[in-house]
């Protein structure tokens, strides 16, 4: 069974309405600001769901998600949005990927002596446990959704912390208590800017070299191997490949399916390219491009 997706004109003018995970301050506020201007409006969105849903009620004609930490790995809730049979269905797909240095930031509305909680986004909290432990070992650290939230949530209760961006200090009325956390060298996180479709002839003539797809395969033996082949034969250098279940998309739980995310460095230009998603057509039971898009550092 070929793909299901279907490539729609852009639906959308200016003004530009973007939606982005987290509270204002944010990565995703921040690079979001940076690349799409201060003339656009934005929207804070508590989960990358949300972010999509935005988009599916009109409410928003851009979207700005995080999708992979250079420590902690992918970002399932992001994942799951973006193979939702909403997104697939939707004129929308990944038009960038942007790669951001972090540099996390305690930020506090009391002296360090007297922090008792620490909020963050697990990510933030797995990758300074040592500093944690040594600095404030009897603080209580509670995970939250983003890390903003996080800011938000320490702003409000006194003796508190937060691990986030020093850029939400003054947006939360809160004070950078220690700065420089992270090694933004080491520390990235990549974003992917959700926005209209290209067109077929888009795609004929795309720069881009990026691309992301998902399937699903015959629950039998060999049928990965099958499709990974096709990848190879035509050249294809696969830089990720996830799964997910299929009951994260369907609703209906089975223990056998799954959804497969695989990103490749193609010319989608190149007639191999059309040739590639033929035969991989062929070899499973279905197929969904997700994005061709570029990928570049972007400091915010």
């Amino acid at each position: 069974m070929g793909s299901r997706f279907t490539l729609h004109a852009s639906r959308f003018t200016h003004p530009i309405r973007v939606a982005y995970f987290g509270r204002e301050g944010s990565y995703s506020h921040q690079v979001a600001l940076h690349e799409l201007g201060r003339d656009a409006s934005y929207k804070a969105c508590p989960t990358s769901q949300q972010v999509v849903d935005a988009l599916l009620d009109g409410s928003a004609n851009r979207g700005v998600v995080p999708i992979e930490n250079s420590i902690s790995g992918m970002i399932p809730e992001s994942i799951d949005a973006i193979v939702s049979r909403g997104f697939i269905s939707s004129g929308y797909r990944i038009r960038e990927q942007w790669h951001v240095p972090i540099e996390l930031s305690l930020l506090g509305n009391s002296p360090m002596s007297r922090i008792r909680t620490v909020y963050s986004h697990p990510f933030p909290l797995a990758y300074l446990k040592k500093w944690l432990d040594q600095r404030l070992p009897r603080a209580e650290r509670i995970e939250t959704v983003s890390t903003t939230e996080g800011a938000y949530l320490a702003s409000r209760r006194r003796g508190s912390a937060a691990i986030a961006s020093a850029k939400a200090a003054p947006i939360y009325r809160l004070k950078v208590l220690k700065s420089r956390l992270s090694d933004p060298k080491k520390y990235q996180t990549r974003f992917y800017l959700l926005a209209p479709g290209d067109s077929k002839s888009e795609i004929r003539n795309q720069k881009s070299n990026q691309v992301a797809l998902c399937f699903s395969l015959p629950n039998r033996p060999g049928t990965l191997v099958g499709a990974l082949e096709v990848f190879a034969r035509y050249r294809l250098n696969m830089t990720r490949i996830i799964s997910r279940p299929l009951a994260k998309r369907t609703g209906i739980f089975n223990t056998d399916e799954y959804l497969f995310w695989v990103d490749l460095e193609s010319d989608p230009s190149h007639p191999r390219f059309a040739k590639m998603l033929a035969g991989l057509g062929r070899k499973t039971k279905h197929y969904d491009i997700l994005g061709i898009y570029r990928t570049r550092v972007v400091r915010v």
